[in-house]
């Protein structure tokens, strides 16, 4: 039926240079009811990018302030410091002792809380919030420094817990 129309089409053609006219491919009758209202009206499509701009903000300034790049040039050059100083640490053997006793190997500078509980098994890892090194609480991914007794805290533990929530009320904005 389709090879008709377009013959059809191309009979009307009142220019005879002019470009035969593409036959739609059949429409599934399922797809077109997929797009009907109940009472047989068609759905109008809605401009999905429109939609989305106008609901969507930007997070910048336009113009973005000078002090902006200030401080950023400021972060580069405190940064660029603190690393050729984390550089320059001597990297040497350490004994991590666990709170079982366990005794692991590490590297001064390059060995993490957070290697030392993947390699004791990965769920582990996932369940814990905080660490503390000879008593002092300590980021999963902030190296030792030298030789530490390590214990590790997840959310079933005060210790944990506290991190957590304190840890949230700074993503959130209010840290008291």
């Amino acid at each position: 039926m389709s090879e008709e129309v377009t013959k059809k089409v191309e009979s009307l053609s009142v220019d005879d240079k002019a470009a035969p006219v593409q036959a739609k491919a059949p429409v599934d009758a399922e797809k077109e009811q997929q797009h009907q209202h109940p009472n047989g009206e068609k759905k109008q499509k809605k401009d999905k990018k429109k939609g989305a701009n106008e609901s969507a903000r930007s997070l910048y300034v336009e113009p973005q302030p000078e002090f902006i790049d200030h401080r950023i040039k400021i972060f580069e050059q405190l940064k660029a410091k603190a690393d050729a100083e984390f550089a320059k640490k001597e990297r040497v053997p350490i004994k991590i002792t666990l709170k079982d006793g366990a005794i692991k190997e590490g590297t001064s500078y390059e060995t993490s809380p957070f290697e030392i509980a993947k390699a004791i098994g990965k769920s582990f890892l996932e369940r814990q919030v905080i660490s503390k090194v000879n008593g002092e609480l300590w980021d999963l991914e902030r190296p030792f420094e030298g030789d530490a007794k390590l214990e590790f805290f997840d959310f079933e533990t005060d210790e944990g817990k506290q991190v957590f929530w304190h840890s949230s009320a700074h993503v959130l904005g209010e840290e008291y």
